[in-house]
């Protein structure tokens, strides 16, 4: 299984241990968007696929979302946060312009001698976070990793603007990278280009602050679809967005949570992770599922 994934010469290789999630308990079914924007029943999910997603409360703050997922990736991974060397979180929602968020995960999972950054690169922020893990271990600087993706998207988007407030979702999702004896995480093809920076944002671009933290900043994002499409056109979505809408950077860890706990694939097995983001950004990678590694039922 591990064979289609190369590991450079002298680099320690490592692995995917363990896998977790969260999601906000409120779902919210997209009829209930469509009538806020006037369309009719059925109208987004024939257009989007999304059939619903999850939206925090007050009491789900994002650094508690990510927290409560890094936790049960170390569960699931037999690992104590005490041996995590480095926890990267990748979001584009911490309410505030400092601190940044993993610091705060890493102190909420019992992770004190780890060093902490965030990742900002939107829905490709999880790939972006992964290649940093496995770069991380492979070059000696660490032998354990949390990654998390976490997003409380539906903080910053318009509910009445037709164009995102039927595609986004909030959530958290983790993996434990640990060193292993053969390679489990392939090197990212990653890249970006700045000259469409302008596809997706999030406007007003400086930082409103706010308080309490974790209420609402005031931003609204704002994408030109058709750009978007157009730059990756012929790229298949994981389906679990139609359960979860776009959750930003933990959209490709939830989905593979998912696609785990389904029992639709027998692992041991290979699988492609790619996501898109605003920047406009792309990171991809290919990683080995070990046996007995388990997601969401």
């Amino acid at each position: 299984m591990t064979d289609v994934i190369a590991q450079a010469p002298g680099g320690r290789p490592s692995a995917i241990a363990g896998i977790g999630s969260y999601r906000p308990r409120r779902v919210v079914g997209s009829d209930e968007v469509a009538a806020r924007l006037g369309v009719e029943a059925g109208w987004i999910t024939s257009r989007t696929g999304v059939h619903r997603r999850r939206k925090a409360g007050p009491d789900e703050p994002l650094v508690a979302m990510a927290a409560q997922a890094g936790r049960a990736a170390l569960d699931a991974a037999g690992m104590a946060a005490a041996e995590l060397d480095v926890v990267i979180v990748a979001t584009v929602t911490n309410p505030r312009a400092m601190p940044g968020t993993a610091p705060q995960v890493a102190a909420a999972v019992g992770a004190e001698r780890a060093v902490a950054f965030d990742v900002g690169s939107a829905c490709s922020g999880f790939c972006v976070a992964l290649e940093n893990a496995r770069s991380l271990i492979a070059g000696d600087g660490g032998r354990a990793v949390l990654v998390v993706g976490a997003d409380r998207m539906l903080d910053i988007t318009d509910p009445d603007d037709p164009s995102t407030a039927a595609l986004f979702g909030d959530g958290a999702a983790a993996v434990v990278v640990a060193a292993a004896d053969r390679p489990g995480i392939g090197k990212a093809v990653w890249g970006s280009d700045g000259s469409r920076a302008g596809a997706v944002e999030c406007r007003p671009p400086r930082p409103a602050f706010v308080d309490p933290p974790d209420a609402p900043t005031g931003h609204a994002t704002r994408m030109e679809g058709r750009e978007v499409i157009e730059w990756v056109r012929g790229v298949v979505v994981a389906d679990d967005v139609t359960e979860s809408g776009n959750c930003g950077a933990a959209s490709v860890p939830l989905a593979l949570d998912a696609l785990i706990g389904s029992g639709r694939i027998s692992l041991p097995i290979s699988a492609v992770l790619i996501g898109f983001g605003s920047g406009l950004t792309y990171a991809g990678q290919v990683v080995a599922l070990p046996a007995g590694l388990k997601g969401r039922s």
